[in-house]
């Protein structure tokens, strides 16, 4: 049976015409799509500048001369504007207790005043423990500096310092990763609580882990992951005027009094940190 030329073309006609108004509409779902998209890119764009950014450069500006009391307003800016994220944490957790942690000098003071009123017993404590975490960051440098001078016997040193930093990305993120693959607990952990809470680190505010307590055990990121690092960030970016970061029991080292050798790692950790490197 023959379809008649006329009917062909009709039934092609309209198959034509299906086909348009389908992509029509794709099109116009696809537009409202990514109109969608760029509102919420610029909702969150806004979010981030009237909570985030400008609190903590408002905080970071009008510190005041009080060493202590700078890093105690800067403390409080940053606690508010956690305040925008889901809570992820729980009394007595310790999850995010076992990484390298460094501090930056606006926040050494408060530390420091922390730590001189603690009971001996806690500061024995943290002596006890300290040990433990310096031989981790010693173990996690060597092991950075070995791939580092294995990478290649044909090129200077500096060359492959440079090779490997591009391999890694950021040295920093790397060292914490391997830090991380051997926990050992801060020395500021007591019985799960920390010791040094009110004044503890930036980097200790604004972590907030991957993930609630809960999904650390499901190893899965939370949605407000991207804010929690762009807090960080910005963080970073005031808290780096103040002078180069120093790993936490380094910068703390005095006020513990402490026999601290560290292979370097402060100066791995920031370029511009000028620890002396052991000879």
């Amino acid at each position: 049976m023959t379809i008649p030329l006329f009917d062909l073309l009709m039934n092609i006609s309209l198959g034509l015409v299906g086909f348009a108004i389908l992509m029509s509409i794709t099109l116009v779902l696809t537009g409202r799509q990514d109109q969608k998209e760029a509102a919420d890119a610029k909702e969150a764009a806004e979010f981030e500048r009237k909570y985030i950014d400008q609190p903590l450069e408002q905080a970071a500006q009008g510190c005041g001369s009080n060493p202590e009391e700078k890093a105690r307003v800067f403390f409080r800016a940053v606690d508010r504007v956690m305040t925008h994220l889901p809570p992820v944490c729980r009394h007595k957790c310790g999850r995010c207790c076992y990484q390298a942690i460094d501090i930056y000098p606006l926040e050494r003071p408060a530390l420091e005043a922390h730590i001189r009123k603690l009971p001996d017993e806690r500061k024995a404590h943290i002596r006890q423990h300290a040990k433990v975490w310096i031989e981790q960051y010693n173990r996690v440098y060597d092991l950075w500096l070995g791939n580092v001078l294995n990478d290649s016997d044909s090129v200077s040193s500096s060359a492959r310092l440079g090779s490997r930093r591009e391999a890694e990305g950021n040295m920093h993120d790397w060292i914490i990763d391997e830090f991380s693959k051997t926990p050992v607990m801060c020395p500021f952990l007591y019985e799960r609580s920390c010791l040094i809470y009110p004044v503890r680190p930036v980097m200790c505010r604004d972590y907030v882990m991957n993930a609630s307590p809960v999904r650390c055990e499901e190893q899965t990121t939370p949605e407000h992951a991207y804010q929690a690092r762009h807090i960080s960030h910005q963080t970073q970016k005031h808290l780096k005027q103040s002078g180069p970061a120093e790993p936490l029991l380094y910068a703390l080292s005095d006020v513990l009094s402490l026999d601290v050798t560290m292979n370097g790692m402060g100066k791995i950790l920031n370029p511009d940190f000028k620890a002396p490197l052991d000879s």
